[in-house]
């Protein structure tokens, strides 16, 4: 970062009337070269996934996530009262459900 961009910062700085100090720092004086930029975020490395087709993964999981639990809850409104456990073991059938939607979303990490 060049001497009159500190000094823009500077005074951007004191017109907003903060006490906040610019200086320059050993990440400001990189080069602006692929050597500088290895700081300048996460690169995955081997064979990992880049952070985009990660977080492709990861809405794509919530999604099914999502489904799941509307297929969970239209079927319990579809239950006649009568067929309805006692609420004793309701601890028993959200543990149940917790592991049926665990074991769904990892067969879908699986297919990913």
């Amino acid at each position: 970062m060049a001497k009159q961009e500190f000094q823009s910062v500077k005074d951007a700085i004191a017109r907003e009337g903060q006490s906040w100090h610019a200086s320059p720092t050993f990440l400001s004086n990189l080069p602006e070269d692929e050597e500088g930029m290895k700081y300048l975020g996460y690169t995955p490395g081997g064979d990992e996934l880049s952070l985009e087709a990660r977080e492709r993964n990861g809405v794509e999981l919530y999604r099914h996530y999502l489904r799941i639990l509307k297929t969970i809850k239209m079927s319990r409104k579809m239950k006649s009262p009568e067929k309805t456990p006692p609420a004793g073991n309701a601890a028993s059938k959200q543990k149940m459900m917790q592991q049926f939607v665990v074991a769904q979303i990892g067969r879908r990490c699986n297919g990913l």
